[in-house]
């Protein structure tokens, strides 16, 4: 077998990884509020949304800079529907991504 010309490399560009811990209390959430927590090792422009399971955008939770150490935000949950949901956290080059279920009674 023999090979002639260049061989590129193939692969996936741009991955994101979840470099960034979030926590989500309660969750599942029956009671429409639930609270989000992470810590930023230092501040910066932030964004935090919700997406759907096929990754459509739901709604931007907050939009702005935050603070370096432990961030908290709330997320209200009664408007959205039955089912399972995730969280977003983009700050600088640091991305975090949790599972959110949401059961209302």
């Amino acid at each position: 077998l023999v090979y002639i010309g260049n061989a590129d490399a193939v692969g996936i560009n741009n991955v994101a990884v979840n470099n960034l811990e979030l926590s989500l209390n309660p969750n599942p959430v029956s009671q429409g509020l639930a609270q989000l927590s992470f810590n930023l090792d230092q501040g910066g422009e932030t964004q935090v949304f919700i997406t759907d399971v096929r990754g459509g955008l739901v709604r931007t939770v907050q939009q702005g800079t935050m603070n370096a150490g432990p961030n908290y935000v709330q997320l209200n949950t009664a408007n959205l529907q039955d089912g399972v949901y995730f969280v977003r956290v983009q700050s600088g080059n640091l991305n975090g991504t949790k599972k959110l279920v949401v059961i209302n009674k």
